[in-house]
């Protein structure tokens, strides 16, 4: 990344699962990092469809409101297209990526509402939510329990949860 690492409690990096601050004002407090990485997943991949629109294709989209935290740019929703229709909300620890990506999203088409959030405590009632989506995010977040915890919280009871992940080689 061409930076000094940053340690946090129990020898994490600051950028995977620890150092909150580090990462809303500086690793997301914009774009740019994100994008930067995002560009090279566009040139170096090789998978045949690319990750958003296999994902956003490997199932049938209910009614009812959608809930993705940790949205970064938005990229599913320009990507992927979701045949969603009712209420979307996007989460960020940053400021920075959820203006982004709300701006973005509703260029898109999609009717969007953008909120700042530490996904281990959502603002959000419980049972709120038909789908819930946390894509690439849950080694962000210093109790990844507590996070999960949380989605499950405000998922409707036969809502549908998208979660994905990275292992701890990824990219190795």
């Amino acid at each position: 990344r061409g930076e000094e690492t940053l340690m946090v409690g129990e020898g994490r990096e600051a950028f995977a699962g620890g150092d909150q601050t580090y990462l809303r004002e500086k690793q997301y407090g914009t774009t740019a990092n994100l994008d930067a990485r995002t560009k090279l997943h566009v040139r170096y991949g090789t998978a045949e469809i690319e990750w958003f629109p296999w994902q956003a294709s490997q199932l049938s989209w209910p009614s009812g409101s959608v809930l993705e935290v940790g949205c970064g740019t938005g990229s599913l929703w320009r990507e992927g297209r979701p045949g969603v229709t009712d209420g979307l909300t996007l989460t960020d620890l940053s400021l920075g990526m959820v203006e982004a990506a709300s701006a973005a999203v509703g260029e898109a088409g999609y009717s969007v509402s953008g909120v700042v959030a530490d996904a281990q405590h959502l603002p959000v009632p419980s049972g709120s939510h038909a789908v819930v989506i946390a894509n690439h995010m849950l080694y962000h977040v210093p109790e990844p329990s507590l996070a999960v915890a949380e989605l499950g919280r405000v998922l409707q009871a036969d809502g549908i949860a998208v979660i994905a992940t990275n292992g701890r080689r990824h990219l190795r």
